[in-house]
């Protein structure tokens, strides 16, 4: 089985304290502490939060469709990564 290339490295620096990931880029402990990632702002329905107890998370469940309406996460998802 072939991973997908958006899985392939690590997550992607948006900015200086910013990645985005997928869950497979979650569920790599090492790399998360490599990227010096200690929160995690967990946007599925599905993943878990791997590592309960070690990170800090924010779970918003949002259905992955393209009629679900996000910006009424966006304003508890800002205040997430700015603390």
């Amino acid at each position: 089985r072939r991973t997908p290339s958006y899985d392939q490295d690590g997550p992607v620096e948006l900015l200086p304290f910013l990645f985005l990931g997928s869950a497979v880029h979650a569920s790599r402990r090492e790399a998360l502490a490599a990227a010096g990632i200690t929160a995690v702002l967990n946007v599925s329905s599905t993943c878990p939060n791997f590592y309960e107890g070690e990170l800090q998370y924010l779970r918003l469940t949002v259905e992955d469709t393209l009629v679900t309406d996000i910006r009424a996460c966006f304003q508890t998802a800002i205040a997430f990564i700015d603390s």
